[in-house]
């Protein structure tokens, strides 16, 4: 545990919230921060905190969460404007571990402490003796952002309503009627380990608190709960929250931390264990200690999202915004299942899923139940799913990539494969969000074609192993479309005029016609057809070049650690879409540095991928961009073993450069085991490959090889084998049939 720093990726555009939460749970108590880029809660360059909220989500690229903020402090309250009651704090005095977080308030010299299970959240205030002690309950508070309505209230704000049930409770809900654009309601249970001396509510920002009141309801609405702290300081809260109902935000506390149980270290020993168990799923040794405290963090980071959005006794709201209860009849979700929220896909279906269906098959299992029932509830397969809303942020239709890796692992159950394989079937081929590209494929935003090429390739690896040879075939005519956006005149990837004329005039270094990219880095967005695309590149010579220049080799060998900072600053950790150089800090072109084994020089790609491992450090800006949520961490995550799942819906890995002499990987039933003995800072070349014992010429293999006592071993060097691994690439859509690609579930 002690290799895990939570306070990596805290500063920049890193967007994580350092603050506790169990593995996968649905309460992330962290701190907020008071700056404009504290996107998801906190921002390392901030000096205010502005209270300690329940709800946050693992780094996204937009302002969200925040939800249901408590905030101690000392004397009298005389302003309910966050902005007059945050507080100083210093880095100095503030403690982060999986399960725990610590800050002094250096305003009112109070010692906060947080802790966190799947569904309640504990706080430990201890207060300088005094008569004044309060925690302020600033529900109708949340992370600025959000689409707002015309005419609405103030970004930041909501509708909330808290009722004081009793001296030591308080219950309540924040966004009460869900009024912006994907907005959810967060409901409340907050109980004290002792009596109120006396409390107070205020119905919007900045009024002044109405003391002796129980319910008060406003947009803006909060609370004050006041303490005798002069001779026993220490004041502990234990919170309860559910996204159904208030009783149901009691039924969760309850279950977690029942009657008068307020052992604070306790649930703190409690989730720690639960995070041991999470993040020894992978053992690794050798590296340095910072290395490894990146590699650890990185799969802490990656082991949040998609979390738990039931409560104990099997509620969850759907969206269609109704209550269900899983294993009720006809709902998707069988007794003993958890239902899941946020997938985030078109970020994730590139790393992080394919994780987690590594490193946690059953939780993988509930989470396409969990799809099969959105689908089933809201009508449409999500594309970019937060609670249960679907703002759909993105483009393409990423749900096929994610659902068709599943299946060829054999992580689809069959309870749900028939109703995900109809949605995603009629995604695909009948009823696309983007119909011109049903109708001539290809759209005239050129990233969005892609994008579709990628799912419609992953869904015919899925409708191949189901028997579906219609739709295989028509899926892989489909596969081919990201052609028709393929100038091979010029060699880059160019959009098209509704007229189907080319852009003129066109730039492939601008941002026209791609989303949060360039033509140069959507150029590359070709997974599934490497061999193809070098064909259209002008062949082999060709492409590498322009790989070269994409990565400014050679300096990337001369300087493999420079480079890649280099290409971080200038593209503003992946905001500034502009230029002919890899983006490290966003995730449509994270494919790029495997592409190497499928040309004349594969060596080349594993310096490179060693060069970006560097951007992820044991240090605050230690993620390259925003992480959302645990994709760029699942991504050094596979690059420090040295493999990358690099064809989405295919269960191929392309081998790069591993980071450890040896990693070990629990699986049901047993363990994979890697070595690459001698790996170090100049020992980065793969000159050797042995796939379970047996000598391999190649830079790939299938997932079969993952298994209970599988192995591969790489015999690493400080020159590159120029030899090694040419002429036998990994398989590409318009070279190889669909057997190469190893879907059998």
């Amino acid at each position: 545990m002690a290799l895990v720093d939570p306070m990596i990726g805290t500063l920049g555009s890193g967007f994580v919230f350092p603050g506790p939460a169990a593995p996968y749970g649905m309460v992330q108590l962290s701190p907020d921060t008071e700056g404009y880029f504290a996107y998801t809660g906190y921002q390392h360059a901030d000096q205010f905190i502005r209270g300690f909220s329940h709800v946050h989500v693992q780094s996204m690229g937009v302002p969200e969460g925040g939800n249901v903020p408590f905030m101690p402090t000392v004397g009298p309250v005389l302003s309910t404007d966050v902005k007059r009651y945050q507080s100083k704090f210093s880095h100095a005095s503030e403690a982060a571990e999986p399960g725990y977080y610590s800050v002094r308030l250096d305003t009112y010299g109070v010692l906060a402490e947080l802790t966190a299970g799947t569904r309640v959240g504990m706080h430990r205030y201890t207060f300088p003796p005094t008569s004044e002690a309060n925690v302020l309950l600033d529900i109708g508070r949340q992370v600025p952002g959000g689409d707002l309505d015309e005419g609405q209230r103030a970004a930041g704000t909501n509708l909330a309503r808290i009722e004081f049930l009793d001296e030591r409770t308080i219950a309540g809900t924040a966004n009460l009627d869900r009024a912006a654009p994907h907005r959810y309601a967060v409901h409340f249970v907050a109980r004290f380990d002792r009596d109120m001396i006396s409390h107070g509510v205020w119905a919007a920002r900045g009024d002044a608190v109405s003391d002796g009141v129980d319910v008060v309801e406003g947009v803006g609405a909060g609370a004050v709960a006041r303490f005798d702290a002069s001779s026993d300081p220490d004041v502990i809260a234990k919170v309860g929250i559910s996204f159904v109902s208030v009783q149901n935000a009691f039924e969760n506390l309850e279950a977690e931390l029942p009657g008068e149980d307020f052992d604070f270290d306790a649930q703190r020993a409690r989730t720690t264990d639960a995070w041991r168990d999470a993040l020894g799923v992978i053992r690794v040794e050798g590296g340095t200690p910072f290395e490894q405290t990146s590699f650890y963090t990185a799969l802490y980071h990656a082991q949040h999202h998609p979390n738990v959005y039931n409560d104990a006794n099997g509620d969850y709201l759907g969206h269609d915004q109704q209550v269900h209860r899983i294993g009720e009849p006809g709902d998707p979700m069988p007794p003993g299942s958890t239902y899941y929220a946020n997938f985030s896909m078109w970020d994730t279906y590139r790393a992080e899923m394919p994780l987690l269906m590594l490193i946690a098959p059953d939780r993988m299992r509930d989470m396409m139940r969990s799809l099969a029932a959105i689908v089933r509830w809201g009508g449409v397969m999500p594309r970019w799913a937060l609670m249960n809303t679907n703002p759909n942020y993105m483009n393409g239709e990423p749900a096929l990539q994610v659902i068709a890796d599943a299946h060829c692992r054999g992580l689809v159950p069959p309870d749900v494969l028939d109703e995900l394989y109809a949605e995603a079937r009629r995604v695909a081929l009948v009823d696309r969000r983007d119909p011109d590209y049903l109708e001539r494929g290809w759209t005239t935003e050129a990233s969005k074609t892609l994008e579709h090429a990628i799912g419609d390739f992953a869904l015919a690896l899925m409708a191949d192993s189901l028997g579906e040879e219609g739709d295989r075939d028509t899926l892989l005519a489909g596969s081919a479309n990201w052609r028709e956006v393929f100038d091979t005149e010029i060699g880059f990837a160019r959009p098209r005029n509704a007229d189907g004329s080319w852009l003129e005039p066109y730039d492939p270094m601008l941002n026209e016609g791609f989303r949060e990219g360039t033509g140069w880095q959507y150029s590359f967005l070709v997974p599934h057809d490497v061999a193809g695309l070098i064909d259209a590149m002008g062949g082999n010579d060709a492409a590498v070049d322009k790989l070269d220049t994409f990565f400014s080799r050679p300096l990337t060998e001369l300087a493999p650690y420079a480079i890649p900072e280099v290409q971080q600053k200038v593209t503003l950790y992946g905001i500034d879409y502009y230029g002919n150089q890899y983006a490290p800090s966003n995730e449509h072109d994270l494919q790029a540095p495997w592409l190497y084994p499928w040309t004349a020089e594969p060596w080349k790609g594993q310096s490179i991928a060693r060069g970006y491992q560097a951007l992820y450090r044991a240090a605050p800006d230690g993620l390259p961009g925003n992480d959302d949520l645990g994709t760029m961490s699942a991504w050094f995550v596979w690059s420090a073993l040295g493999f990358y799942p690099m064809i989405p819906g295919a269960p191929l890995y392309v081998i790069g450069s591993p980071l450890f002499e040896r990693a070990t990987i629990e699986l049901p039933g047993g363990a994979f085991t890697m070595e690459a003995p001698g790996a170090n800072l100049l020992a980065r070349y793969v000159t050797g490959v042995s796939l379970d014992d047996q000598p391999a010429d190649r830079l790939w293999f299938n997932h079969d090889l993952l298994a209970p006592g599988g192995s591969i071993r790489f015999d690493m060097a400080s020159l590159a084998d120029p030899s090694f691994g040419v002429g036998n690439p990994p398989p590409s859509a318009s070279s190889a049939p669909l057997t190469a690609f190893a879907c059998s579930p």
